[in-house]
C-alpha cells in the first residue's frame, strides 16, 4: 500500500473533517485502511472511543443518498504488533461495484497499470478522493466523494444549461464575462495572467459602449462609470463579485507566479476538461451573455437589443450558411426563441392571440430565413392567410419588414401563374381596405431566393426596407412593427375570404423542406386530424413520428377500439399518402398465416411467381421517382405468430445501410422465382426503401400470441391503452373545418442515423444517454433481461431527433424510448423480478433512497403515491412500473402488457 502521506490528507481548519483519503485499490478490493495517526479522530464516533483488537463496530457510511452499513475493525494482523484500523466492507458487492462506477478514472487507471503489483498510486493529476465527516449521531460517516465525473458535471450544472439564464446566478453580466475571459486566455495548464483577463474584460465593455449599448444594468458600478473605466474598476469589481463566488464554488483559485498574479481552474476540474468541452463552455456562456442582455437590458432607455439582433443576423448569416454546421447553430437559437420571446413581450402584441416563430431552415440552412408573426384568427402557419414577416434577402444586404401572404396554399389549389395572379389581386384588395399608405404599399422588393423568394415578393401586401449599412434603432423598429401591426389588425377585423373560388379537393404540396419545420408540420398533423374528428394528444403524433424517424417498424399496442389503426391512416393521409394513390395500405393479418408467402408471395402449381401484397406496396415505393413516403398498416399482427411470417422481414430491415437514400439486402432470394425470369427480372431488385413505413397493430387477449424479443427488440412499441371517454367539444369545434393533407417529400421524415457512428460527432449526448441506460441495464441484468446494442443506439437516435428538431426535452424523450424499448421485454412472476422493478421504479424517480419492500404487497400504493404528489424524471415509464407492481402483487406475474 501506499505510504500514508501520499494517500491521506490531514484536515486544517475543518474540524468535522476527519482525514482525505485518495482513492487507490484496496478501496475497490474490501475497504479503507486508516493510519495511525488518525484512529483517534476516526475511533471518536464510537461510544466506548476504543474497539479491541481482533474486534469489530458497525458504523454507518452515508453518502450520494445511500446509507451503507458497514464495519470498523481492529485487525489483528500477524507480524503487526498494535491496532490496525480498517473500514471493511469487502461482502457488500453492490457497494464496491458502486465506487467503481464512482471512481471510475481511477479504476481503470489501476487496472491498466497494475501488472503484477499491487502498489499502483494514482496520480495526482487524475486523482480522486473521499472525505470523511463526523456527524452529529455515534457510528456514522458522512462521506463526499469527489470523482473527477462529479466535480465536472457540478460545474457544468453550476453554470447551467444551454439556452437558459438562472436568474439568482446571473445577476449581473460578470460570471459570464469572467468566464470567457479566463477560457479565452488559460495556457495548457488551466491558468492565465489575471491582468490579461481583466483587460479583455475591460475592452469587451468597452466596444459594447463604443456601440451605443449598455454595458450592464443602470444600477451597476460598470455602467455607471463607464466614461472613465479602468482596469483596477474591473479588477476590483471582479475581487467583488465574479472571481469571490466562483473560487467559493472551488472552481478557481488564484496564484502568484513569478511575482504576477494568475487565475487558474481548480486542477481536479481542469484535468476533466477537453478542448471540445471548453468549446461547448463557451458557446453556452456566450448564449447566455446574448440571453442575459436580451431579458435583464433590455427594459432599459435607449437599448438597442432588436437592433443588435437584426445586424449579427445579416453580417453572419452566409458566413454560417456556407462554411458552418446547421445543428445547433446560435443563429438558429437567436430565430427560433430570443426574438420571438422579444415580441411577445411588446406591449401591442397580445401573446394570447399571435403565434410567433422564426426558422433558419429545417436541417439545412434557408435561402430566405424569417420570422413570422401570426394572428391566430388569419393562420398559425405561414403557408397560408395573411401574417406580418420579417424576411431576409438571400445576399443580406437589405432586411424587409412587410405584411405578407401565405403562398404554398395558393399555389397548390392555382399553380405558379395562377397564385401570383390571386396574390396581387389579394394585396392590392387590403390595400385598399387598410388604407395602406403608398410609401409602404409601394413593391420594389428584392429578395433573390429562387422561386419560393418570387412568390414570397409577390404575396407581400406592404413592407418597410431596412438596408444592412443603416438599421435603425429600435424606437424606429418598433415604431414600424407597431404601425404594421396595426394594418394587420384592421384587416382582421374587416376580413372577407381571400380566395373565394371553389375548395380544391388537392392537397398543399412541399417541394423544399425549409418551407415548413419538423415542429410545424407535426402541429399541421395534429391539427388535420383532429379536424377529421379524431382526438390524439399532440405528444402522441410526436412521439409516433419520432419512432418512425428512428427505425420504420413501429408497433401500437393496446385494447380494441382505442384508435391504433385509425391513427396510421390519418397520419398517411396528412401528409398525402392514402388508398386511392396507394401509398397507404392497411393488410389485415390472418390467424393461419405460417411463413413469409402470406406477405411476399410464393410460386404457384405452374411454377409462377404471385406477388404478396407487401411486394407490390414495396416495388410502388423502390419505383417512386419522387421519393414519397409509403405506409403498411399490418393489422392485428398477432393474430398469427409473428416470428413465423415476419421474422425474414424484421432481418432484412436489420441490413440497413447508405449514406444519403437508406437501402436494405435484396427482399426476395432467387429461389422465389424459380425459372420465372419475367417475374426475377420484374421483382428481384426490390430492397425495403427508405421511405417504406410499416406499423403493426397488436391486441394483446386471449386470442392472439405474444411477441418474442427478436421482434420487440426491433421496434417502438406504443401503448394504448388510457381510454378517456369525455369529449372536448371545444377543441372540436375550433377544428369544425377539415384540413388539406400536405404532400412531402421522404426526406423531411427519414433517418438520418442507421449506425451509432453516423451521429459519433454527437459525443456528450451519446454519453449521457449510455450513463442512463448503463444503470437501467445492470439492474435488468441481475434477472437476465439485459438489452444489447441495438437498443442503446435506437434509444439515442431517437432523443437525437427530438432535441434537434426541437419536439421533445431530453427527458421527456428518454422516458418514451425507454418505455417503449426496454420495459417491453420484462415479465416474470418470480420475487426477483419485483425486485429489479423497485429498483427499476427508483431510478425512473430519480430517488434512490425512496424505500420499497418487495415482500410487502402495498408497493403499488406508496408508489401510486408518490407519482401523484412529486415531480418524477420519467413519469411515463414510472407509471407504467407502478402498474406492473400492481399486477405482481395482485397475480403473482407481470408483463409489459395489459
Amino acid at each position: 500500500m501506499p505510504a500514508d502521506n501520499m494517500s491521506w490528507v490531514r484536515p486544517s481548519d475543518n474540524k468535522s473533517l476527519l482525514g482525505k483519503k485518495k482513492v487507490d485499490l484496496f478501496i475497490f478490493k474490501y475497504g479503507i485502511h486508516i493510519p495511525k495517526e488518525y484512529h483517534k479522530d476516526f475511533l471518536s464516533i464510537i461510544p466506548s472511543k476504543f474497539i479491541e483488537l481482533g474486534s469489530s463496530e458497525k458504523v454507518k457510511l452515508i453518502f450520494d443518498d445511500r446509507t451503507e452499513e458497514v464495519e470498523l475493525r481492529n485487525i489483528n494482523s500477524q507480524g503487526r504488533s498494535g491496532d490496525t484500523l480498517q473500514i471493511r466492507y469487502d461482502a457488500n458487492k453492490d457497494l464496491i461495484k458502486y465506487l467503481i462506477n464512482k471512481f471510475r478514472t481511477s479504476y481503470d487507471y489501476i487496472i491498466k497499470n497494475q501488472g503484477n503489483s499491487s502498489k499502483i498510486v494514482v496520480p495526482n493529476e487524475i486523482a480522486e478522493y473521499i472525505e470523511f465527516y463526523k456527524t452529529d449521531n455515534p457510528c456514522e460517516y458522512k462521506l463526499i466523494l469527489i470523482s473527477n465525473s462529479e466535480i465536472k458535471a457540478n460545474f457544468l450544472n453550476y453554470i447551467g444549461e444551454k439556452g437558459t439564464l438562472n436568474n439568482s446566478l446571473y445577476q449581473k453580466s460578470y460570471k459570464l464575462v469572467f468566464l470567457l475571459a479566463l477560457i479565452n486566455n488559460v495556457d495548457n495548464e488551466g491558468k492565465a495572467e489575471y491582468d490579461i483577463v481583466c483587460k479583455e474584460i475591460l475592452d469587451f465593455y468597452r466596444n459594447r459602449h463604443e456601440q451605443g449599448l449598455l454595458v450592464e444594468q443602470n444600477d451597476s458600478k460598470i455602467q455607471t462609470e463607464i466614461e472613465s473605466l479602468s482596469l483596477n474598476l474591473i479588477k476590483s469589481t471582479m475581487n467583488e463579485n465574479a472571481y469571490k463566488v466562483v473560487s467559493d464554488k472551488g472552481y478557481v483559485i488564484k496564484k502568484n507566479i513569478g511575482g504576477k498574479e494568475n487565475i487558474a481552474f481548480n486542477q481536479d476540474l481542469w484535468q476533466t476538461l477537453n478542448n471540445n468541452d471548453l468549446k461547448l463552455l463557451e458557446e453556452n456562456l456566450r448564449e447566455k451573455l446574448l440571453i442575459y442582455y436580451t431579458t435583464r437590458v433590455e427594459k432599459e432607455k435607449n437599448s438597442m437589443i432588436l437592433k443588435q439582433y437584426l445586424e449579427k443576423i445579416m453580417n453572419n448569416y452566409i458566413e454560417a450558411k456556407n462554411h458552418e454546421p446547421f445543428a445547433g447553430h446560435e443563429l438558429g437559437h437567436i430565430f427560433r426563441k430570443i426574438l420571438p420571446e422579444y415580441f411577445t413581450k411588446l406591449d401591442f402584441i397580445d401573446s394570447d392571440q399571435y403565434t410567433i416563430t422564426g426558422s433558419i431552415g429545417q436541417g439545412n440552412w434557408a435561402n430566405i430565413p424569417w420570422i413570422a408573426l401570426m394572428n391566430r384568427k388569419s393562420t398559425t402557419l405561414i403557408q397560408s392567410g395573411v401574417y406580418i414577416g420579417y424576411l431576409f434577402s438571400n445576399d443580406m444586404g437589405r432586411l424587409y419588414l412587410t405584411l405578407n401572404q401565405g403562398v404554398t396554399e395558393l399555389k397548390s389549389e392555382l399553380g405558379t401563374k395562377g397564385a401570383k395572379q390571386k396574390l396581387v389581386e389579394n394585396a392590392k384588395n387590403i390595400r385598399k381596405r387598410v388604407g395602406m399608405d403608398a410609401t409602404i404599399a409601394s413593391q420594389n422588393i428584392k429578395l433573390d431566393g429562387g422561386s419560393l423568394g418570387d412568390l414570397y415578393e409577390v404575396g407581400i401586401i406592404g413592407a418597410f426596407e431596412y438596408n444592412i449599412e443603416s438599421i435603425p434603432d429600435d424606437e424606429k423598429l418598433i415604431k414600424d412593427l407597431k404601425k404594421m401591426v396595426e394594418y394587420y389588425e384592421k384587416y382582421l377585423n374587416n376580413e372577407t375570404e381571400i380566395y373565394d373560388g371553389e375548395k380544391s379537393d388537392e392537397s398543399i404540396m412541399l417541394n423544399e423542406p425549409n418551407e415548413m419545420n419538423s415542429e410545424e408540420i407535426i402541429q399541421y398533423i395534429h391539427k388535420y386530424i383532429t379536424s377529421k374528428g379524431y382526438t390524439y394528444s399532440l405528444d402522441t403524433i410526436k412521439n409516433f413520428y419520432l419512432s418512425l424517424k428512428t427505425k420504420p417498424f413501429v408497433l401500437l399496442a393496446g385494447i380494441s377500439g382505442t384508435g391504433k389503426s385509425k391513427l396510421v391512416e390519418l397520419y398517411a393521409e396528412a401528409i398525402g399518402a392514402n388508398v386511392d394513390n396507394g401509398r397507404y395500405n392497411l393488410i389485415p393479418v390472418r390467424p393461419d398465416w405460417s411463413d413469409p408467402s402470406d406477405l411476399l408471395g410464393y410460386r404457384n402449381i405452374q411454377g409462377f411467381f404471385q406477388p404478396g401484397p407487401l411486394t407490390n406496396i414495396v416495388k410502388k415505393a423502390v419505383d417512386d421517382t419522387d421519393s414519397l413516403p409509403y405506409f403498411i398498416c399490418l393489422d392485428e399482427m398477432n393474430l398469427a405468430r409473428v416470428e413465423y411470417y415476419f421474422s425474414d422481414i424484421l432481418s432484412i430491415i436489420e441490413t440497413r445501410k447508405g449514406n444519403g437514400r437508406i437501402i436494405t439486402n435484396r427482399l426476395l432470394k432467387d429461389e422465389f422465382f424459380g425459372d420465372d425470369e419475367e417475374s426475377k427480372a420484374k421483382y428481384s431488385y426490390l430492397y425495403i426503401p427508405d421511405n417504406l413505413y410499416i406499423v403493426g397493430t397488436v391486441n394483446m387477449d386471449e386470442t392472439t400470441f405474444p411477441f418474442s424479443k427478436k421482434v420487440l427488440d426491433r421496434a417502438n412499441t406504443i401503448e394504448f391503452n388510457h381510454v378517456k371517454l369525455s369529449v372536448d367539444f371545444e377543441s372540436l369545434e375550433d377544428h369544425i373545418d377539415e384540413l388539406k393533407p400536405l404532400v412531402l417529400k421522404n426526406d423531411m421524415l427519414s433517418s438520418n442515423y442507421v449506425k451509432l457512428k453516423d451521429c459519433i460527432d454527437e459525443k456528450e449526448h451519446i454519453e449521457e444517454v449510455i450513463y442512463i441506460l448503463e444503470k437501467i441495464n445492470s439492474k435488468l441484468e441481475e434477472v437476465g433481461l439485459q438489452f444489447g446494442y441495438r437498443i442503446r443506439d435506437e434509444i439515442i437516435f431517437y432523443t437525437l431527433y427530438s432535441i434537434k428538431e426541437n419536439l421533445m426535452s431530453f427527458d421527456m424523450a428518454m422516458d418514451y424510448a425507454i418505455k417503449q424499448k426496454i420495459l417491453p421485454r420484462v415479465q416474470g412472476s418470480n420475487f426477483s423480478i419485483k425486485s429489479v422493478l423497485i429498483e427499476l421504479f427508483k431510478i425512473f424517480i430519480n430517488n434512490t433512497s425512496s424505500q420499497y419492500d418487495p415482500y410487502a404487497n402495498d408497493n403499488f400504493e406508496k408508489m401510486h403515491s408518490y407519482i401523484k404528489n412529486n415531480n418524477v424524471k420519467y413519469p411515463l415509464c414510472a407509471e407504467k412500473i407502478c402498474s406492473m407492481i400492481r399486477r405482481h402483487e395482485v397475480d403473482g406475474f407481470t408483463t409489459f402488457w395489459e
